[in-house]
């Protein structure tokens, strides 16, 4: 019987010594792609920093209409987690990201959100000057992961429009480029996840006459301050309005299966809202007077934190609530 027990013992701490080895192997191995990750990055960003500047024109109005969003102003829309904007920047119409369609749907709720708002889908694919997918996440592309060649997903064809994604032939990894009159589409910015590692991510800038620079993000992985400061170097043009995303997250405040996929920091690193803080101040030395911002990929706690610096200056984007600049 002692035998036997000595045995259990034996096996039972191989076990554990086993599975804690794998354990250190598998955080090791996150770790070290993390740091050699963030070389490449920073690496990525001085060759961004070099570019030329890039000549923008001006647009006299400017419209964003949110079809897909965390909140919705209607019962009638469909919201949940991701974004998907229709834009109208002069006599330009481009589609920003194309939400989300989990569990798969017939038809999405991009498309019943069109709808619901009186715009008939083939229409408008019609009348698109461009569709720009800011990053492969699935919450942004339609439903699809994105990798390769694969097209982000919707209900009617894209074949006709030109579209733009953060992955494949139109990655936009070199440089920035006007994609119409006013509207300059990013190259592609690194950012990063510890867990999903890079994301390539790309935002618009659009110059709105009198204004400023209106800057239009997905998650902003790359961080929102050094997309905001990209933005003024590589136009010339001072920022005015941000809107979307700005991956502001609290460990504390989202569950541990959710912090350790959508962080951005190793699992023993925190972020407080000291820095939550200084984002929101930052946002402001850079330029930025007027804040909407997506609620998909924040916690209830950092939204706070950016309410008391931007005040009445900062709105939630909803579902068929239109943003207009003139």
């Amino acid at each position: 019987m002692r035998e036997l027990i000595n045995t259990l013992i034996n096996t039972g701490t191989l076990v554990i010594l086993g599975l804690a080895t794998a354990a250190l192997l598998i955080v090791s191995f996150f770790w070290v792609r993390y740091q050699v990750g963030r070389l490449l990055d920073q690496r990525r960003w001085r060759r961004l920093q070099r570019s030329e500047r890039t000549s923008i024109g001006e647009v006299s109005s400017l419209t964003i209409t949110p079809v897909f969003e965390w909140l919705a102003g209607d019962g009638k829309y469909i919201a949940d987690a991701g974004a998907s904007y229709l834009i109208e920047a002069g006599d330009t119409k481009i589609l920003f990201d194309l939400g989300d369609n989990r569990p798969r749907r017939t038809p999405s709720p991009l498309f019943h959100n069109l709808k619901a708002m009186g715009v008939d889908p083939a229409r408008l694919i019609n009348e698109l000057s461009a569709i720009v997918v800011s990053h492969r996440h699935r919450e942004h592309t339609g439903g699809i992961f994105g990798f390769f060649r694969r097209q982000p997903a919707f209900d009617l064809p894209l074949d006709g429009v030109p579209t733009y994604t953060s992955w494949g032939r139109n990655h936009g990894r070199k440089a920035a480029q006007e994609i119409a009159p006013g509207v300059l589409l990013s190259a592609n910015l690194p950012g990063r996840l510890f867990i999903g590692g890079r994301i390539g991510e790309r935002m618009l800038m659009i110059n709105v006459a009198g204004k400023g620079l209106v800057c239009i993000v997905g998650d902003a992985h790359p961080e929102p301050l050094r997309m905001i400061l990209y933005a003024s170097q590589i136009t010339g043009v001072k920022p005015y309005a941000y809107v979307g995303g700005v991956h502001a997250l609290l460990d504390d405040e989202i569950p541990l299966r959710y912090r350790v996929i959508l962080s951005k920091q190793p699992p023993w690193k925190k972020t407080n809202p000291e820095e939550i803080g200084l984002l929101a101040v930052g946002m402001r030395e850079f330029g930025i007077e007027k804040l909407y911002v997506s609620e998909h990929d924040s916690d209830f706690v950092s939204l706070g934190i950016l309410k008391t610096v931007f005040s009445d200056e900062m709105t939630s984007l909803r579902v068929g609530e239109a943003i207009k600049f003139a």
